[in-house]
């Protein structure tokens, strides 16, 4: 499908939204803690008495340029040997889609495969764990 573009603040919009970058633009750019939190359901694997819990939430990304780009994904907090491990879960949300060198939409499935290295390397590992302590302390 043929989508029209239009360019606001050099970076490309389409019709439905959604803001076309190449990977080199979306890493140039300066992504920012926009909000983080807790889902409130107490959560049980395979949903039974006394099966493993762990804490799960979510947080937001966005960049200081215009239009704002967004990137968000849900994560938990798992027991390991010895501690505890902050995990990202699923796939990563964005109103990115990525395009090549020939200005060609990228596959979806490369699409997510760059959003989830760019969201694994912001220091959200770092940041979640603080914002949530100051939200519930």
């Amino acid at each position: 499908m043929h989508r029209q573009l239009f360019r606001q603040d050099q970076m490309k919009t389409s019709e439905d939204g959604l803001i076309h970058l190449s990977i080199d633009e979306l890493l140039s750019l300066r992504l920012q803690h926009l909000l983080s939190g807790l889902d409130h359901e107490g959560a049980t694997e395979h949903g039974v008495c006394g099966g493993m819990t762990y804490i799960s939430g979510y947080t937001e990304w966005v960049s200081t340029s215009q239009p704002a780009v967004s990137l968000g994904w849900d994560w938990c907090i798992r027991p390991v040997f010895r501690g505890s491990a902050l995990l990202r879960v699923g796939e990563v949300r964005s109103n990115v889609c990525l395009i090549n060198e020939g200005g060609n939409v990228a596959s979806w499935e490369r699409n997510l495969e760059a959003l989830a290295m760019v969201a694994d390397s912001l220091p959200w590992k770092e940041l979640v764990p603080a914002v949530i302590n100051d939200c519930y302390n």
